[in-house]
Parts: structure tokens; sequence; C-alpha cells
């Protein structure tokens, strides 16, 4: 007998080890993939219409014959709600691949966390399964970050697999922080360069007027330099700076000189995306991790693990827990001290807390839904709160608010991951192993380094670094191809690096008992930060908080283990419920924003030549060159004769403008009915945007088109108020509607008074409300209704003294005072 032929049930035994490693491979690369593509693109839950394309210009690629395609990369900027639901689809198969594979090598996998993130899915499924746009996409990355953070929790047990991913997903910053300085010492000067030469125009597309709070909001906002990466908010870029400056540390001092060099360079790569952002949570965060470092390095000096003392041992498990609590203790303590401090932003993350709290108390059971609290915070949040949040920024908070009573599951989830951490912090440190690259790891590095940039180019070219660095070498609107090689080096340089980083990183950090600081840091930050419900940072926080708080011990041990079938079952089976109840639902959706989008985007682009015209600088020959090229282009586009004069023109371009704003009102009409029965408030609100912008494009419009675009408003208005009774947006926008009526038929004046005043009442702190309903009663001559309106603005705008920029100019107010006290 041949002493190394494999006997029968050597190979039975094999079989399941290759197909468990298998199914971890693809699994994780599925996770990683979509986390990092999230990562790299931006995100929006309302695609083409964020801005009014017939007047800022939206460019769009040409229509793609298959729609799921066409959806996925009509958006220049940022991955739409298909896009976005369907990846996430991607990454729930992938945590059920990796939990099967558990399965089948016979490991266990805690059945508690299983149960737990099985609970807290049920509501986050109900609000995907039946609620608006944004509920929908959120509740759906939700559910991919909670079920992919269990997969690699449990993977992360194996020390080959806890190498790999370790090192990626610490030396990803690297990434980050060059799209980061990117944004601050390029982008945002032509940005503000722009907004200045086109400031009109980029605040009429939003519908803000100049000068109003929301403008001068919006126009501070864009002053700063602030390093955002993809993700929108440098709070959330913060985050992962204060983990990487922690994970360097911690690199750096695992014994032995090899990587210790990479080690202070992620660490320094972290210091510097905190400079660029500057933000004070991501620095009170680093400085929270380094404080638990020196402690346990202290701690670990004077004494041997196994000496310590019972109490310390329990102090030391329960840090991972107490950090986080001390920072939502901190919070509460700011809030009481009120405004005798100047410090305002833990002021107004108190505010939030308690606008969350008697949310949760109003919905206990299910929660308002993912994408529903800023609506809810109008209603219950305090006076002197000056914003209109769409999240607490905690994720204790958010998820209790907005998904109810079984959030605690979640949370509880948490606190097993994080207990389970500070269990391993005092244990002693391993001697780093190399990772060995076989091929198919090679293969699987080279896909993650070189597949996400290059998808995310192709979903959303905007978000690309090849794109964004190319454009800004051109000194032109054409991109040479010199340009374009330049910005793909600089993108494969990075992955490159990102790799480079990677591999010398993950033995030592896998080595580490100390990684579990990591853990610490970020979900301490994420007491008072967004960067756990943000659908761009959501599932890369969780698995990163996962794969940090695995706790270093001995390999997962493997045997005949009772399992169950619900660890894998659970997120196969919410991706099948998922793809009927969600994606479908949303692509019928999306496809209807779409349609007249196309049609609006050429009308940007002509508005944007028209205005040009005007320039100072361009003699008047090159007027005419530029009038007669635009006049062509217009007939060849949409038909009839060229218009003579930049007049005609104008008109051509207003006739077009009406009749593409009364296709959208139609098509949003449709998708607003049609999704998930009407659920989406947004929807609605922006089908009557677009007839009242097709009222005002012409003035007067043709009497006959002015009836039907109102009949096609008050058919909308009166079935949005209809199906969403308590959205204060709905009835500000019936009375708007009546009132324009009210020029044929005085009567309706009282209905749209009386629809004002149900919108004043569910937005109790709105002023434009309000505002409408003084114009009314002035015009009646009403003035114990005038008295008291203008006392109610007057309060309103006494409860923005925490940010002036939200208050009345000061002839304002005295206008308001005369009003109410003429005496």
């Amino acid at each position: 007998m041949n002493p190394d032929a494999a006997s029968p049930s050597a190979s039975r035994k094999a079989s399941p080890s290759r197909a468990a490693h298998l199914l971890r491979l693809i699994g994780l690369g599925l996770v990683l993939f979509v986390a990092f593509l999230h990562a790299r693109a931006g995100h929006t839950t309302f695609p083409y219409w964020e801005l009014d394309p017939t007047i800022a210009h939206s460019p769009l690629p040409p229509a793609k014959p298959l729609l799921l395609f066409d959806l996925l990369t009509a958006s220049y900027n940022s991955l739409g709600p298909t896009a976005i639901i369907l990846i996430d689809l991607f990454a729930l198969v992938g945590a059920a691949l990796m939990l099967l594979a558990e399965k089948l090598s016979l490991t266990p996998v805690s059945r508690r966390a299983i149960a737990l993130a099985a609970i807290g899915s049920i509501p986050c499924l109900f609000h995907a399964s039946v609620g608006n746009v944004a509920d929908t996409v959120t509740a759906v990355t939700w559910l991919a970050a909670i079920w992919s953070a269990l997969a690699i929790w449990q993977l992360t047990r194996h020390p080959e697999w806890r190498t790999l991913i370790h090192g990626l997903l610490a030396a990803f910053f690297i990434i980050l922080v060059a799209k980061g300085a990117i944004q601050v010492f390029i982008e945002h000067p032509t940005t503000v360069k722009d907004f200045r030469s086109e400031k009109s125009t980029i605040l009429a597309a939003r519908g803000w007027e100049p000068g109003s709070s929301a403008a001068l909001a919006y126009e501070r906002r864009l002053m700063q330099p602030e390093a955002t990466a993809w993700f929108g908010l440098s709070n959330v870029f913060s985050t992962f700076a204060a983990l990487t400056i922690v994970l360097g540390f911690i690199a750096a001092i695992i014994p032995g000189k090899s990587g210790r060099a990479r080690a202070i360079t992620l660490a320094l790569a972290g210091i510097s995306g905190l400079a660029l952002t500057g933000s004070k949570g991501g620095i009170g965060a680093t400085l929270a991790g380094l404080v638990c470092l020196g402690f346990l390095l202290a701690i670990r000096h004077r004494q041997t693990p196994h000496d310590a003392r019972p109490m310390l041992r329990r102090f030391v498990t329960a840090l991972p827990i107490l950090v986080p609590l001390a920072v939502v203790l901190a919070v509460v303590l700011r809030g009481l001290l009120g405004e005798r401090l100047g410090e305002l932003s833990l002021l107004f993350r108190w505010f939030y807390m308690q606008a969350s709290a008697r949310i949760f108390t109003a919905e206990p059971l299910l929660g308002v839904g993912p994408g529903s609290f800023q609506d809810a915070y109008l209603l219950a949040k305090n006076p002197l709160s000056p914003e209109e949040v769409t999240s607490p920024h905690s994720i204790a908070f958010d998820w209790l608010a907005t998904l109810g009573i079984g959030a605690v599951a979640w949370l509880a989830l948490c606190a097993i991951m994080l207990l389970r951490a500070g269990s391993s912090l005092l244990l002693p440190a391993r001697a780093p192993q190399h990772l060995i690259v076989t091929k198919p790891l090679a293969y699987f590095i080279g896909a993650l380094a070189i597949g996400v940039p290059a998808l995310a180019t192709s979903m959303c070219s905007g978000s690309s670094l090849t794109i964004t660095i190319a454009s800004h070498l051109s000194t032109t609107e054409h991109v040479e191809t010199s340009h374009l090689l330049a910005g793909l080096a600089a993108e494969v340089l990075l992955a490159a690096a990102w790799i480079w980083l990677a591999l010398a990183l993950g033995p030592r950090l896998a080595a580490s008992p100390l990684v579990p600081i990591a853990a610490i840091v970020l979900f301490a930050h994420a007491q008072i930060e967004m960067t756990p419900t943000q659908p761009a940072s959501a599932l890369l926080f969780a698995i990163t908080l996962a794969a940090f708080a695995s706790p270093l011990g001995p390999p997962a041990p493997t045997g005949r283990h009772p399992t169950h079938h619900a660890g894998w079952c659970t997120p196969l089976v919410l991706t099948l419920t998922l793809a009927a109840t969600s994606l479908l639902p949303v692509m019928d959706w999306e496809r209807r924003l779409l349609a007249p989008a196309r049609q609006a985007e050429p009308l940007g682009k002509f508005a944007a030549d028209l205005r040009r015209l005007n320039d100072p600088g361009l003699s008047l020959a090159q007027q005419r060159e530029q009038f007669e090229r635009l006049a062509s282009a217009l007939a060849e586009r949409f038909g009839g004769n060229p218009p003579r004069s930049p007049q005609a023109l104008h008109d051509d371009l207003t006739r077009l403008r009406i009749a593409v704003n009364v296709l959208a009102a139609e098509e949003l009409h449709l998708a607003a009915q049609r999704f998930h029965r009407g659920a989406d408030p947004r929807t609605w609100s922006e089908a009557v945007g677009r007839a009242l912008s097709a009222l005002a494009a012409s003035d007067p419009p043709p009497a006959r088109q002015t009836l039907a675009i109102l009949d096609l408003a008050e058919s909308v208005t009166r079935e949005f108020s209809d199906r969403h009774p308590s959205r204060a947006t709905a009835w500000r926008l019936r009375g708007d509607l009546l009132s324009l009526h009210a020029a044929t038929d005085p009567a309706l004046e009282i209905q749209a008074v009386g629809a004002w005043t149900t919108a004043a009442r569910l937005d109790p702190y709105g002023r434009s409300i309000r505002e409408r309903l003084l114009t009314a009663a002035q015009a009646r001559g009403d003035l114990p209704e005038i008295r008291r309106l203008a006392q109610e603005l007057l309060d309103i705008d006494d409860w923005q003294r925490l940010d002036p920029l939200r208050r009345y100019p000061e002839p304002r107010r005295a206008e308001l005072q005369r009003l109410a006290n003429p005496s």
C-alpha cells in the first residue's frame, strides 16, 4: 500500500476543509469589496434631482440598453439607491458564505450572537420593505453591516484570516487621506472660485434665495476647507483617522524591526488626516485610545498578565464598554451646563439625545425608520437646537429612535463583542507570523486593489481618483489621454502602497493583544458621530469594529460541535426578501426619476452656455459666434428653427424648461404612487416642486397651460396630504397651491390658510410657514392674528441664538417687533 495515498476518510475530511476555505475567500472578498466600494464613492438617496437639472448642468452618461446597468452608471458623482441596495445584497451573500464555511468546518458560532443579530433585523427588515426610499436604503445597509460584522468577527478567530483582514483594514486609510489632501489643497479652492462666479445659479438650483439662512449656512460650510474623502462628512473621515493613528502606534510597539517603519508611516498618515479635518471629536477619540494604550502598557510593564488582580482584570475587560459610556456621560454633563460654556458641538449632541429619547418614547415598538429621523426631530427637538439633523450622531440613540426596542439586541451584540475584546487585553502577545501569499490569495488581493477603483470609476466616474486627478491637471473642459494616464498612475501607486502597508502591518496587528483598543476608539467616537449609520461608512465601520474586537486567543476549535443553520440561512433569506421588497421597487422608482432627468440634462448645459454669453471678457464677435453655435445646437437637439437672437434663445429654453418640468412632475407623481404604496414623501414634494417650477418658468404662461399644470399640482398635493397627513411639507405645499388658485377663486385663500396652519402645528419651530400665514393675515387686515404670528416669529428667532446666521437680519426683526407691538 502506498503510504502517501490518502484514505477515503481523509479525503472526505479534506473536502469540507477546501470547500470552507473557498467559501471564506469568496465571502470575505464580497464583504470587503462592497465595504471599500462604499467608502470610495459618493451616495445619494434622491438621484438626478438634488439640484435642478434644468438650471445647473448635471452630466449623465448615455443610456444603457439594460435597465439595471443604466441605473448603476447613470449618476456622475454618486451611487444611487439601486446601486447601494444591490451591492449591499452582495455583502449579505458574502456574510452568509462565511458563516456557512464555519458550519462546514464544524467551527462553533455563537448562538447568542446569531439570535441577537436576527432579533435586531426584524424592525430593520420591516422598514426596508414598507418605508420611504431613505428608510429602505439605510435599512438594507444596516442589515448588511450587522451580518457582515458578525461573520468577520467569527472569521478573525482564525489566525491566518485575522492577519489578512487586519492588514487590509488598517492600511486602507492611506487611500482616504490621499483623497482628503486633494480635497483640501486642490478641490476646495476651485470649488470656492466656481461658487463665487456662479453663486446665484448654484443657489437657484438648490431652491434657495440668496441671503436666506439655508444659503448662508451652505456658504459657511462650503468656505471651510475640510477633508471628507468620499464620506461627505469630515467627522466621519476623522473616525478612521483616529483609528489609523492608534493602530499605527500599536503596530509600532510590537517587538521586531520588520514592519516598524511601515507602522510609523501608517500613524503619520492618520495624523495627517486628522490635521486636515481639525475634528475635535476625532482628536478626543485619538487621545482616548492613546491613554488606554499607555494605561495597558503600564499594567503589563509592572506585572505579568497572570499576576493581575481580579478587580483589575474585570476593569480591563469592561474598558471597551466604559470608555463609550464615559463619552455619553460627557455629553450629558455638557448638556446640563447649558449655554454657560462657549463650546456648542457637545451641547447640540445633547439636544439630539433628548429628541431621540422623546422619539423612542413615542414609537417604541418599531421606531420611525432609519431614514425618517429628521421629520420626527422637527417635533421632538429642543427649541434651542438650530439644526434639522438626519441623525442624532450616536449609534445607540440612532438605533433606538429609528428601530425601536429591537435595537437593544444589536446594542447587546456590540457589547458582547467589546467585552470579549476586553477579555484579551491582558493576554501575552504572540510572535508575528508573516502572511503566506498563495496564488489564490494573490489573486484575491489584486482583485481588491484593482477591482474596487475600477468599479467605482465605472459606476460613478466623478468619484474616481483617476478622473479627479486628470480633470485637475487639465486646463480645458476636455481631458487629454496624458492626464488620464497620470491619474491612473497615481491610482495604481496608491493601491500598491495600500497592499505594501497591509502585508507588513497585518502580522504585527494580528499578534498584538492590544488591538481591541482600536475597537474602543471606534465605538467611543460612534457615540458622537454618524460614522456607523451613514450608508457610505456603515459597512466599513461595522466590519472594522468586529475585526479589531475579535479577541486574541487560541485558534478557533473545530470538531463535532452542534451548530445551527440559522447562522448562514438568515442573511441568505434576508437577501432574497430584500431583493423582492426593496431592490425591485427601488429600481422602478429610480427609473422614473432618470427618464425626465435625461430630458432635462441638455437644458442645464444650454442654460450654462447662455449665461457665458454675458461674459464681459468676450468680444462682440466671440459672443455672436457662441450664440450661433448655441442656436444651431438647440435646434439640432430639440428640432425647429434656430432662434435668431439671444432673447429668442432664452424664450425657447423657457418653453422647453416648462415642458420638461411638467414631464418630471408626471413621472415623479407616478413614482411616488408606486413606491411602497406612496411611502416616500420626498418624491411627492419634488413632484409638486416640478409643477410649481413649470408655473414659475414663464411670466405668465399661456392660460390653458397654466390650468393644466395647476390641475396636475392640485392632484399631487391633495394625494400627498392624504397619504402623509403628519408631514408638514405636505400641508405647506398644499397651502402654496391653494394660494395660487386663490388668484381666480378668492374663497380658496381660507383653505390655504387652513393648510398652512396644519403645517405650522406639525413644524412648531419653522419660520417659512408662519411667514406665509403672516402675509395672509396682513392681506386680511386681521390685527390680532398679525400680532400673534409676529410674536411667534420673534420667539422662534430668539431660539436661534446659538447660530447667528439663522437669525433674522436686524431690519426684519425691527419690522416684526413693530407688528407685534404696534403701540
